[in-house]
């Protein structure tokens, strides 16, 4: 049998230089956030409110779509807003935005 070498850590580049971006965000096409947060505050009161609404929601909505096989529809409602999106937290955050959702705290 034969030994392989022993391996040295050798430094490798710089972490700056190391860095990539994709090629969207050279480009300066870089996805922005949807919705807004000012569309989101025109709702709630905070943006600390907008994120804890919009999960306990996007939990609403998971346990929506994980429940359609046993016809239990009472418990969970379905998406109130239309979207492409495939994400619940997304879907949560739009149902804020459109303002289909509401909080306010007293």
């Amino acid at each position: 049998m034969s030994r392989r070498p022993a391996t040295t850590l050798r430094e490798g580049p710089r972490r700056a230089d190391r860095l990539e971006f994709p090629h969207n965000h050279a480009k300066g096409n870089a996805r922005v956030i949807s919705p807004r947060i000012d569309r989101l505050l025109q709702h709630v009161d905070s943006d600390y409110a907008s994120v804890i609404v919009a999960a306990k929601r996007a939990r609403q909505i998971n346990s929506y779509y994980h429940n359609l096989g046993e016809g239990t529809f009472d418990e969970f409602p379905p998406p109130m807003v239309e979207t492409r999106s495939k994400n619940y937290l997304t879907i949560a955050l739009e149902e804020v935005a459109h303002g289909k959702i509401k909080y306010h705290y007293r």
